[in-house]
């Protein structure tokens, strides 16, 4: 198995230089405005060469403090894109979370339900508000790691689940963690081969601040 870790600093650098006054939250861009152009160009070449599709991965945060916060655990399989297309389609998900965490507000949830609400522009699902807010409580994350080549005979499905719950339930898998946990004994062991390696490259991260 291979893993590699991405510093998510720049992302929020480029979102900040999007703007002349970054003193007072400004409005949530649109993807056709030049903010969001900004953000996109900034996470780009973050995911260009990311490559494999049978993946776990984990969105972390390591906090002034020195504290590490695990917020999202994800899986890949099935993905036309692979691993880089789940992630592109991350970023553009939630880049309502990316500009809460950038100015320090919660602002920008009821501003993201609002502008995807127009039926004519985006053709909002039902329930698009419910997930909105679910995309929104991932926001936070200052790095990302990520574990590809998982050998085909292991469901990542079950993989990630195992995750979710040894990483106590992280707050962006509310709706995925299990309703009752499995004894520890019947975790898979390539799950906890994958947990303690996602907490080792975690602990050897620098604290970042936003």
């Amino acid at each position: 198995m291979t893993y590699e870790l991405i510093e998510l600093g720049i992302v929020y650098d480029g979102i900040k230089n999007a703007y002349p006054d970054i003193s007072v939250p400004p409005p949530l861009p649109e993807r056709e405005d030049s903010p969001y152009k900004r953000y996109r160009k900034s996470y780009t070449p973050l995911i260009r060469n990311v490559v494999g599709n049978n993946a776990v991965y984990l969105w972390f945060s390591h906090h002034k403090e020195g504290n590490l916060e695990y917020i999202y655990v994800g899986e890949t399989h099935i993905n036309k894109q692979g691993l880089k297309g789940r992630f592109k389609d991350e970023f553009r998900r939630w880049h309502h979370g990316f500009w809460a965490s950038t100015f320090h507000t919660e602002k920008y949830l009821p501003e993201a339900i609002r502008i995807y609400s127009n039926v004519e522009k985006y053709k909002p699902k039902k329930g698009y508000a419910g997930d909105i807010e679910t995309n929104f409580s991932k926001r936070g994350a200052t790095y990302l790691v990520y574990c590809t080549n998982v050998p085909v005979e292991y469901d990542v499905i079950v993989i990630q689940n195992d995750l979710i719950q040894l990483f106590e339930n992280p707050r962006g898998n509310e709706k995925d963690k299990r309703v009752v946990p499995l004894p520890e004994e019947q975790l898979l062991p390539i799950s906890k081969i994958i947990h303690k390696t996602f907490i080792e490259i975690a602990s050897n991260t620098r604290p970042h601040i936003i």
